[in-house]
């Protein structure tokens, strides 16, 4: 299954990334007082204590955006800082 994702900019100009399922439209997805700004599809590469990595790719149709310079960094910040390391998460330590 592959992996969507929106970035939203708030009002304040900070940017939201939101990953979803393929499952779901672009359009249907929001967050309160954002505007989505690029988006796409996703892969995301996890490698033991390096974090994840993630690799944006083609294009929201029904919102036609596309992938932004900065994304994967901006993805990649935000999964690292809510992801413990994965030799954690093997060992049960999590």
């Amino acid at each position: 299954m592959q992996l969507k994702y929106l970035i939203f900019e708030t009002k304040d100009g900070l940017p939201v990334p939101v990953i979803f399922s393929e499952l779901l439209q672009h359009n249907t997805v929001s967050v309160a007082n954002a505007k989505p700004v690029s988006g796409g599809f996703v892969s995301l590469i996890g490698a033991d204590n390096d974090g994840v990595f993630a690799a944006p790719h083609g294009e929201s149709i029904s919102l036609q955006l596309k992938p932004a310079i900065g994304d994967s960094q901006l993805i990649e910040s935000y999964l690292n800082k809510l992801s413990p390391p994965a030799t954690e998460v093997r060992d049960g330590n999590w």
